[in-house]
């Protein structure tokens, strides 16, 4: 009898560890939600003009540009 009260002590308080988890759990999205809703009214807040003109920036620059290696030179030399 002794054995199956220790268990019954040790799911309660394993319960009341997941419950606390729970919550902390639950804040920390709440905080994440309403941190995720300011960026989205800062980017609402961003004029449409500035957002084309970075798009065309992504659009104009590319990411490497091809070389030849004869344009290369030796530093110091």
């Amino acid at each position: 009898m002794f054995e199956v009260d220790e268990y019954l002590r040790m799911a309660a308080s394993n319960f009341k560890t997941a419950e606390a988890h729970l919550r902390d759990a639950e804040d920390a999205l709440h905080m994440l939600r309403e941190r995720l809703e300011n960026c989205l009214e800062l980017m609402k807040k961003i004029p449409h003009d500035d957002l084309v003109f970075g798009e065309q920036v992504d659009t104009s620059v590319p990411d490497s540009q091809p070389f030849d290696i004869g344009e290369l030179h030796l530093v110091g030399s």
